[in-house]
């Protein structure tokens, strides 16, 4: 869950329409046990995990940013993980952009293949609002037939 804002496009990722966190609620479910062999009972156990999804998803947000009646609860600062995985994180991604420079540099292919990703991907976000959407309408259209 994602308190405050999430980006759901493209535009609002770029414009820093960022989350002010992210909680995760993680439940296990013994194999056998916890969870149906059969396909009816495996659907209603479904069925019923997601409303206590919801459930508690508005708990969460009505208890603002906590999960209510839970045991344990962690929560992880940025400034435990920022020493050494940030600049292992930002060395990696200055030395792919380099190398990405160089792979440019050396062949016009790669040239054309990202103008046709980039096109097919902006073509995708003004038709149908990113292609997540697409997808989502195609599937559906496919189970329909």
């Amino acid at each position: 869950m994602y308190p405050g804002s999430f980006p759901q496009t493209e535009k609002q990722l770029i414009a820093g329409n960022l989350p002010d966190g992210v909680s995760f609620h993680i439940k296990r479910y013994v194999l056998g046990s916890d969870i149906p062999d059969s396909a009816s009972g495996a659907e209603t156990w479904l069925r019923s995990r997601w409303d206590e999804k919801d459930q508690r998803i508005e708990q969460f947000h009505s208890s603002y940013g906590r999960f209510v009646g839970e045991l344990r609860q962690s929560v992880l600062g940025l400034t435990e993980w920022i020493p050494i995985y940030y600049y292992l994180s930002m060395a990696f991604w200055i030395v792919f952009m380099l190398l990405m420079v160089i792979v440019y540099a050396m062949t016009s292919l790669m040239w054309w293949l990202s103008i046709a990703i980039s096109l097919f991907f902006v073509t995708m976000g003004y038709r149908y609002n990113g292609f997540e959407y697409f997808q989502a309408k195609y599937s559906v259209s496919r189970e329909a037939a």
